[in-house]
């Protein structure tokens, strides 16, 4: 058996007893499991490792990556000659936004390009005024309706509706300059940052633990996670802006200070920059999943202990 089917078979196994996808932190503290970065070696980070393993992840990457976002995007779809469209996004909080991807890639065909898919139109393609306008009455013309934004996500070889917000200045407009009448925008919900904080915290008291991504936003009456990361900018930052780390979690045994400190005598024993696993070799320092929880990542620990600079 080759080092990346054993870390499948690792994988399936730990989901297996856990009933559910597994985390970082469950990774962590399994016993006969590879270390951290075996996965992340084999795969390039843990949620490329999940997707593949066929195992759907609870939360997104912290930070998107190139690589995460093409993984993330060949789950979405059905094989090369399949991908996804943009639409297909919004089926939950753990594939990248639209957003996110225009801003890693030129388009979202290059997206799906860099992904593996054979995508029906050129990555580098510069959309005209006339092909957007003539895509959409062919569109109009085949649903025998008025086209919607969504409509147009759903077609893989047209331009995406960003792109005519884009090119048009809205998508009323690029309707009207087509030949259509405009859509009532009507007033759609806003929600203030208390009111946003306010919903966490409701969640957060009623699970009696801290929310998940996956745990918000399951009616047509509450924000959808998306809210909440174009908001705060990431899911841990809209946690600590609740408060919902201190406020709802066990007291912690160790302090920010306590798990530096810990990292800098690390460095001291091994004398070396340390890496996650040298944490298990000392029974005197705190555990691996205490930083993933604590921090964004490791690395970031290492960065605010001073270790990383310093050696």
């Amino acid at each position: 058996m080759t080092e990346r089917e054993t870390l499948l078979a690792e994988l399936h196994a730990l989901e297996e007893e856990l009933g559910r996808a597994p985390d970082i932190a469950d990774l962590l503290e399994a016993n006969d499991v590879s270390p951290l970065t075996a996965f992340q070696d084999e795969f390039g980070s843990w949620y490329r490792a999940l997707w593949a393993a066929d195992i759907t992840p609870t939360e997104p990457p912290s930070y998107w990556t190139k690589a995460d976002i093409e993984a993330g995007l060949w789950a979405l779809g059905d094989g090369p000659d399949a991908p996804p469209v943009t639409g297909d996004l919004t089926r939950g909080p753990i594939y990248p936004s639209l957003t996110v991807i225009h801003n890693r890639f030129e388009s979202w065909e290059a997206a799906l390009e860099a992904a593996g898919y054979d995508t029906p139109v050129d990555p580098n393609k510069k959309w005209t005024e006339e092909e957007l306008l003539e895509d959409l009455l062919t569109l109009g013309e085949a649903l025998d309706r008025k086209p919607k934004a969504v409509d147009v996500a759903h077609e893989a070889d047209m331009a995406a509706p960003r792109t005519y917000d884009h090119v048009f200045g809205s998508w009323n407009a690029a309707l009207e300059e087509a030949g259509f009448s405009a859509t009532p925008v009507g007033n759609p919900r806003e929600y203030s940052d208390e009111e946003l904080i306010s919903e966490l915290r409701s969640i957060a008291a009623e699970l009696d633990r801290q929310p998940r991504m996956v745990d918000v936003g399951e009616d047509d009456e509450s924000p959808s996670p998306s809210v909440f990361r174009d908001r705060f900018g990431t899911w841990p930052a809209a946690l600590a802006a609740a408060g919902i780390e201190t406020e709802f979690e066990r007291a912690p045994q160790y302090t920010d200070s306590d798990l530096l400190d810990a990292l800098r005598t690390l460095t001291e024993r091994v004398e070396r920059t340390p890496n996650i696993d040298d944490l298990n070799e000392f029974d005197d320092l705190p555990a691996p999943a205490t930083y993933y929880r604590r921090f964004e990542s490791f690395t970031e620990a290492l960065e605010r202990s001073g270790v990383s600079s310093k050696t």
